[in-house]
């Protein structure tokens, strides 16, 4: 096009615009008619240094003898052109909506760039668009999904350690050949076991989350959750929700440096496998460095490669569930929760380690990033070993008085006063309770029984006023754990 009509065209509705802005959000309106047929027409906008991402949003009314594509550019050049297939966008470091190119948001003077391939003689549109401009955990936790999967709360099933081929997950192709296995073999896998959500957490690397924005949309009936796995040589943890980078590279064994950096990039960290050895073998498997618990949300107490390891042995000597009643007897609210730690998402459905296989269950508000994280942070969560109940509920209870405290939850309980803990379980036949209350085995003093489709258990316990916890395993006729609960808490600050 010749850049003297361009000029003037940009002149024209420069002329007839408007932009008004505010901390982070800038909005830009104005009219295209026919003096704009066949043109393009550039809308700046100032991109403060920091800012690492950008949401637009542009609306006209369709149907008027007016057609409007959109593009953007940046200082650099083009960084996407979606015509007029999108009515909104976004565009970050790592990931991007198809049709933009994720990449480092240059500081400077950004174009929205308008298309005009048809305006009909006398027609005439207003425009506006919303520029959002992000930083920091706002721009790291902005979620895959637009919207809520499910808008019900209740119980939602996922699995929170995954990989696929963006970092060591392999899988057999078609002919017969073993590859870096694509993304979307996890998603299926997922699907097809039932899951509610899946956390794909690859080792020390964001490029996964490029895929997981395309493949979001397609999606309505699975959450794809924003992790990675920060794998060091003094443990690995799991951070979800969040798409912004930590440094994993620790001096020494000391976790500081990861705790510091979770302000800047938003989410909630989990401590994997914490009950591994660190050797030579495999160095930095088991949780070996200095570390405030009071700024760990959650710990993968069941893992899907260890169960495998072990033949299923969900106490064997490598759990993860000594360390997490460690820090519960130190007085710490750590949600236990469990993750398969698939490396090939074609592993037989229901073996240890497979794809689901523990699946962790979240009640959370709705089924959307944030409904699952708040209810990770909220502690009413509890783990399907085997993933083998789809249909399973666990109610944990704490009364005292006229006070109540449910799984998660804290009840603030005076010396001599008795608790009454109740358990109910749903989905579960031919299923017994077993209960720890700080660490030891409470018996059921006669109150275990069934009630219709739900099993139901009492414990009692005189408080002492003192800092407490009580956690519950449902279990098979031969004692092997298939359901565990996260606590409730007595008398914690």
């Amino acid at each position: 096009m010749n850049p003297v009509v361009l000029f003037r065209c940009c002149l024209a509705l420069w002329l007839g615009a408007s932009l008004s802005a505010k901390a982070g959000e800038i909005s830009l309106s104005g009219v295209i008619d026919d003096s704009h047929h066949t043109s393009y027409v550039e809308l700046p906008f100032s991109v403060p240094a920091g800012t690492s991402r950008i949401n637009v949003e542009f609306d006209y009314p369709r149907g008027q003898g007016v057609t409007i594509d959109l593009g953007l550019l940046s200082p650099t050049g083009l960084r996407g052109w979606s015509g007029g297939n999108k009515a909104h966008f976004t565009l970050g470091e790592v990931d991007a909506t198809p049709s933009y190119l994720a990449g480092a948001i240059v500081p400077g003077e950004w174009r929205l760039l308008l298309g005009v391939p048809n305006a009909e003689a006398g027609a005439r549109v207003a425009y506006q668009a919303r520029i959002e401009l992000l930083s920091g955990a706002a721009a790291n936790t902005q979620a895959f999904a637009e919207a809520p999967l499910k808008r019900e709360a209740g119980w939602y099933r996922g699995d929170l350690h995954a990989h696929t081929g963006h970092s060591d997950g392999s899988c057999v192709n078609d002919a017969a050949v073993k590859v870096a296995c694509p993304l979307v073999e996890t998603v299926r896998a997922a699907r097809n076991n039932g899951l509610d959500f899946i956390a794909i957490s690859e080792h020390n690397t964001r490029s996964h989350f490029q895929s997981q924005r395309e493949l979001q949309p397609f999606l309505d009936d699975l959450l794809l959750l924003p992790a990675q796995e920060i794998t060091t040589f003094y443990g690995h943890a799991n951070l979800f929700g969040s798409t912004g980078f930590v440094d994993f590279r620790l001096a020494d064994a000391n976790a500081q440096p990861l705790l510091e950096q979770l302000a800047q990039s938003g989410g909630i960290l989990s401590i994997n496998h914490p009950g591994l050895p660190s050797n030579r073998d495999c160095m930095g498997c088991g949780w070996t460095a200095a570390t405030d618990y009071s700024a760990i949300s959650a710990m993968e107490v069941v893992n899907g490669g260890t169960l495998r390891a072990t033949k299923g042995w969900v106490h064997s000597p490598v759990s993860g569930i000594p360390l997490w009643e460690k820090q519960l007897a130190a007085g710490q609210r750590i949600t236990g929760i469990a993750g398969s730690d698939n490396h090939n998402p074609h592993d037989a459905p229901g073996s240890p380690g497979a794809v689901a296989t523990p699946t962790t269950v979240v009640y959370a508000d709705e089924l959307s990033q944030r409904g699952i994280i708040d209810g990770l942070r909220s502690g009413r969560v509890f783990i399907d070993v085997h993933g083998s109940y789809p249909q399973a509920s666990l109610e944990l209870t704490a009364s005292a008085a006229s006070q109540s405290a449910q799984m998660g939850q804290v009840l603030t309980v005076a010396a001599g006063e008795e608790v009454e803990f109740r358990v109910v379980v749903g989905g579960m036949p031919d299923a017994a309770v077993k209960a720890w209350y700080r660490g030891q085995r409470l018996q059921v003093d006669g109150r275990q029984r069934r009630r219709g489709e739900k099993l139901e258990a009492r414990y009692n316990v005189e408080s002492d006023g003192q800092p407490g916890w009580l956690r519950v395993e449902i279990t098979s006729a031969d004692g092997q754990p298939l359901l565990i609960s996260n606590p409730v808490y007595l008398n914690l600050p």
